[in-house]
């Protein structure tokens, strides 16, 4: 048995696709069907991977009845189960200002667990602002119904924002703040863009396990598959490393954008301050992205943009010429 625990989001899935795929597997037991399912020679879809149907408890009730009935179906392969920070956890009213928060039960609850794993991977390490987009990776269930969920990226960044900054964005509305470069400096001001959950925070770290940075998995994984099958005491299918290489090439595809904009925030941010020439249009910018970028300059230099009737971020000479201290009254309380 192999547990594959992960911080929220960073590619769970492929990760345990992968590990069942190139060991060599033509089926797995799935516990939500209750029966043994053949492995997809290819898990992506559109924003992810999930057309593999992983074994991934998302509340800390499921966990125990999903152990069981993996002891419960014997395999001369190897049975895998995957989570990362669960629903309680995540939706707690504080996370989005507490991410790093150490989350009890479910600490205990993974301590309780790994005894009865062979192996453990922990996937962990990604930069916060990974996960800054409004292309997001999941359509998730509501913030305030979990029954429902979400059918587009705007309704999910809309659900987000009404969730966590009710009484603000109220009083945004009242005064018809509804333009995109309002929208944009609402998120600016509220949103929390270098605050992300971890799942390093509830495990036992002096555990024998595999620590495996996302940034890894999304770059280089192909390189680095042998070392982690090595440590798993596995081995690899070497008949099916053709066609997982190239499902591997399409899925860094879906990272590209995410990770063009982490690795180059920090100089985004100097061309600005600096006056320095850079186009942003190659960065195919989303909402939050922008955001991110305007609310980095009024909680760390202090300065913010004359964004009335900007639409969109297209160079940092455009946002430099742009530039002007910033007049909101910030909270004291909030360092970056």
């Amino acid at each position: 048995m192999i547990l594959v625990l992960t911080d929220p989001g960073v590619g769970g899935t492929f990760l345990t696709w992968s590990l069942h795929y190139l060991a060599g597997h033509k089926n797995y037991f799935q516990i939500k069907t209750n029966s043994w399912i053949n492995i997809p020679d290819d898990p992506i879809d559109n924003i992810n991977a999930h057309a593999f149907l992983a074994n991934h408890p998302v509340k800390i009730d499921q966990v125990q009845d999903m152990l069981t009935s993996l002891k419960n179906n014997q395999t001369s392969d190897f049975h895998t189960m995957y989570f990362h920070n669960l629903v309680e956890d995540i939706r707690s009213s504080n996370s989005h200002l507490n991410p790093g928060a150490r989350h009890q039960p479910s600490a205990e609850l993974i301590s309780s667990i790994v005894p009865e794993f062979k192996k453990i991977i922990v996937l962990s390490g990604s930069h916060p602002l990974y996960q800054c987009s409004a292309r997001f990776r999941v359509l998730a269930r509501k913030w305030n119904d979990y029954n429902k969920r979400n059918l587009s990226n705007e309704e999910q960044l809309l659900d987000y924002i009404d969730h966590f900054f009710t009484d603000s964005y109220k009083i945004w509305q009242e005064q018809d703040l509804n333009c995109v470069w309002d929208r944009r400096e609402f998120l600016a001001l509220n949103m929390r863009p270098f605050s992300t959950k971890t799942i390093s925070v509830n495990v036992d770290l002096t555990i024998p396990h595999y620590n495996f940075n996302a940034f890894e998995l999304y770059t280089i994984f192909d390189q680095k598959i042998d070392q982690l099958f090595d440590f798993l005491e596995i081995s690899v299918d070497d008949t099916r490393r053709s066609h997982w290489n190239e499902i591997y090439s399409k899925w860094k595809k879906i990272h590209a954008n995410r990770l063009s904009f982490t690795m180059y925030f920090d100089t985004i941010i100097d061309y600005i301050i600096n006056g320095n020439t850079m186009d942003l249009v190659r960065f195919d910018l989303d909402l939050v992205q922008e955001a991110a970028i305007q609310h980095y300059l009024i909680y760390k230099h202090n300065l913010n943009l004359k964004t009335w009737q900007l639409e969109k971020f297209t160079s940092t000479t455009q946002l430099h010429n742009l530039l002007e201290p910033n007049t909101h009254k910030l909270p004291h309380t909030y360092l970056i």
